[in-house]
């Protein structure tokens, strides 16, 4: 979906739910790779606020 609808509305829960999925199967630099594109892009949104807060679970 983001390949195919890059500027879509459900682009910024699509980003987040793909980091939270890689995390859960343990696969941090995708995880990492989705998470910071959403921080990216959408640095002002809740998903944004949440991505920061799964991202410091890394360290």
């Amino acid at each position: 979906m983001i390949q195919k609808y890059p500027d879509s509305k459900k682009e910024i829960d699509a980003l987040y739910y793909l980091g939270l999925s890689y995390k859960n199967i343990d696969n941090k630099d995708k995880a990492i790779d989705a998470l910071e594109m959403l921080l990216e892009k959408y640095p002002t949104t809740r998903q944004a606020d949440e991505a920061k807060k799964l991202m410091a679970t890394f360290k």
